[in-house]
């Protein structure tokens, strides 16, 4: 569990750094970086000082309470400083479904069992949904051990599973080529963002996604649990392209951190369901707007006063700032710091494949779970 006190600070869009004055002289959300006298601190004078304070002025007038700011924060003292990038673009999670061997006439089960935040609320262990069809029946001469064309096998599979609300509702469904090579795409359909976002003291986002297990096997659907893969049994292959992700940066994702971390620099603790009751709250979110997220982890600075016996508390800084206006600041922080870690998060490429049935998309890497 995190313990260390977390100042989040969330920049305007268009912010400019203060190049005079004080941290009283900021205006109301404006954000600036300063040396340990509180003068302004620039990319010429930052480095080498023996700590420095992120400030930011306040948009709501608190009878007193001064400028929202850091505590001292010293070079030597600092564990962590990276930055996460935002993520506005949807990764879903395909798997595609090929390599069929079906004979004519036999029946072949398609099972789905997804999963998300709601999804596993509503559903114990998934969702799980089936899809049973009958492969084609062979012409008269045909060789009955021989493997049929899987292309009307993957249409029917199509229609069934289009019919099926709960799987309409999670999926798309796609065939890709004809023949023995045709394959049944399967993609993520987005999930419903369910807020209360009128209510100033609720908690509601979180962090949600769906994932999936597809399995095919001959016969008929069965209540038995998927748990041991049987290489004897298997009518087709199934390949996992792409993993789903998480949207990272959002709006409402730094509302929530927002209301997370508000008490650490407020006069008063709580955010009560009723507005009237929280004068001395105001967002800064720009809703719609992504943000760029840096994270600041530091060791108390100890004053040179000598032996004390107290023990030294570690502390957070995060800074969201609108996403492609980062890099004055950075800049910045980057003369006093050093360049942050970045950790941003690989979306899977994707390339556009055409189908006889309909335009796809399908990945051309294979990920990990």
């Amino acid at each position: 569990m995190e313990f260390n006190p977390t100042t989040l600070f969330i920049l305007p869009s268009g912010n400019t750094l203060p190049t005079t004055g004080s941290t009283n002289n900021l205006l109301p959300t404006q954000f600036g970086v300063f040396r340990a006298d509180y003068s302004v601190a620039t990319a010429g004078n930052i480095a080498g000082q023996k700590y420095i304070y992120l400030a930011q002025g306040r948009n709501v007038a608190l009878p007193g309470v001064g400028t929202k700011r850091s505590d001292k924060i010293a070079l030597g003292n600092v564990i962590e400083w990276y930055k996460v990038p935002s993520i506005s673009t949807y990764s879903p999670e395909v798997y595609q479904i090929s390599n069929f061997t079906v004979q004519g006439g036999e029946t072949i089960t398609f099972t789905f069992r997804a999963h998300s935040s709601y999804i596993d609320t509503g559903f114990f262990n998934g969702l799980q949904k089936s899809v049973t069809v009958q492969a084609p029946c062979l012409a008269c001469g045909a060789d009955p051990c021989a493997n049929i064309d899987p292309t009307a096998l993957i249409d029917s599979t199509i229609a069934k599973a289009r019919a099926d609300v709960y799987l309409n509702k999670f999926f798309t469904f796609q065939r890709i080529g004809t023949g023995s090579n045709a394959i049944l795409q399967v993609t993520t359909n987005p999930l419903d963002i369910y807020q209360q976002p009128c209510d100033v003291a609720a908690y509601p986002y979180e962090y949600d996604r769906i994932w999936y297990r597809v399995f095919v096997q001959p016969g008929a659907a069965t209540t038995q649990d998927f748990q041991v893969y049987d290489p004897c049994n298997q009518a087709a292959t199934v390949t996992i392209t792409q993993r789903s992700t998480y949207p990272s940066g959002s709006s409402a994702e730094v509302t929530q951190l927002e209301k997370n971390f508000y008490s650490y620099q407020a006069l008063h603790k709580h955010l009560f369901r009723n507005p009237i009751y929280n004068n001395a709250f105001a967002t800064e979110v720009v809703s719609g707007t992504y943000y760029d997220l840096y994270v600041l982890r530091f060791s108390e600075y100890q004053d040179d006063q000598g032996f004390s016996a107290k023990v030294l508390e570690n502390y957070i800084v995060m800074l969201a700032v609108p996403t492609g206006q980062t890099a004055t600041l950075e800049t910045l922080l980057t003369a006093y710091f050093g360049a942050p870690a970045n950790k941003v998060v690989t979306v899977p490429t994707t390339t556009s494949t055409t189908s006889t049935s309909s335009t796809s998309t399908s990945t051309t890497t294979t990920l990990e779970p």
